[in-house]
């Protein structure tokens, strides 16, 4: 399979985009944050998509998770690294595929920045700045999963339920230059 370039490179020129699959019904969604300017790229060569716009007027969306082909959870990072408690209003919601309807899950994290779901349907987030994975349970509890990490960035889930998350301390240097991003296990 040939990787894009248009979805695997984004630098602040170029729009962030975010892809989440819905399993067997074939779906995708995006979330396209374009650093303040308007998304004005030519298209990516190869097969042509058609995607519809299932909410707008979002604030810098960031991550992206799916759950069973009706519920869409999404993070808004409209003020990065600020708290709730300092004037922050980043969040987590939830958009039912079904009605439209958008709930905001949980608020007042400096930088929910990806999520993912198990199994079990507990939805997970890193939040880079405060250098937590936190997890809601399906009744709306959230909890802290793991702690004192170093700027965690991307998380998934596989299908034994280990919960995979990265630290990105380095951000764009490599080992061989001194630089010590890593993968993790977070439970197993």
């Amino acid at each position: 399979m040939k990787k894009s370039s248009f979805l695997n490179r984004p630098s602040p020129a170029q729009p962030t985009l975010n892809v989440a699959l819905a399993g067997l019904a074939g779906l995708a969604f995006l979330t396209v944050t374009t650093h303040g300017g308007p998304l004005n790229r030519p298209a990516p060569p190869g097969p042509r998509f058609v995607f519809s716009v299932i909410a707008s007027g979002l604030h810098r969306p960031t991550g992206i998770a799916i759950r069973d082909n009706k519920t869409l959870f999404f993070s808004e990072i409209p003020t990065p690294g600020i708290n709730g408690a300092n004037g922050g209003s980043n969040s987590v919601s939830r958009l039912d595929l079904r009605s439209s309807e958008i709930t905001v899950l949980h608020s007042g994290e400096p930088e929910p920045v990806n999520l993912t779901v198990g199994r079990d349907q507990t939805l997970y987030w890193t939040c880079r700045t405060a250098g937590v994975v936190l997890e809601q349970n399906d009744d709306g509890e959230t909890s802290v999963l793991l702690r004192g990490l170093t700027r965690p960035s991307g998380i998934t889930v596989d299908r034994c339920e280990n919960i995979y998350f990265t630290q990105i301390p380095t951000p764009g240097i490599n080992g061989a230059n001194g630089g010590f991003n890593s993968v993790n296990l977070a439970v197993g």
